[in-house]
């Protein structure tokens, strides 16, 4: 099973990711980045009230909608420190490049400068 934090930063990377490409210039991006953090870790409710339906939804299949929860549990079974720091680290390469490293001439690029994605459309 996969640490806390691993889940976490895969999930708000994964969701900063999206955001790039779907909607670069939306309001509350931190906000919705986090919250798909937050996303990744409901599986793991069971942990704080360990009910048995929570405990058999984190084993289920189901787990997976929520940035493959399940597929890093079973891919990271030592809870692996290592694995977590990595799990970081990419999520801060993400949140550099999406936040400050677009090319001027990538299509992100361009639909922010027009205006695509904010409100003034």
């Amino acid at each position: 099973m996969s640490l806390g934090i691993t889940h976490f930063a895969v999930g708000a990377a994964g969701t900063a990711l999206i955001l790039a490409v779907v909607a670069p210039t939306i309001r509350y991006r931190g906000t919705i980045i986090t919250l798909g953090g937050i996303w990744a870790l409901i599986p793991d409710i069971g942990k704080l009230y360990p009910h048995p339906l929570f405990l058999e939804f984190h084993d289920s299949r189901l787990a997976d909608l929520f940035w493959f929860h399940l597929t890093m549990d079973t891919l990271d079974p030592g809870d692996s420190v290592v694995v977590a720091t990595v799990a970081v680290g990419l999520y801060l390469i993400v949140m550099v490049v999406t936040e400050y490293g677009l090319p001027s001439g990538s299509p992100m690029a361009h639909d922010a400068k027009i205006g695509i994605g904010t409100d003034d459309d």
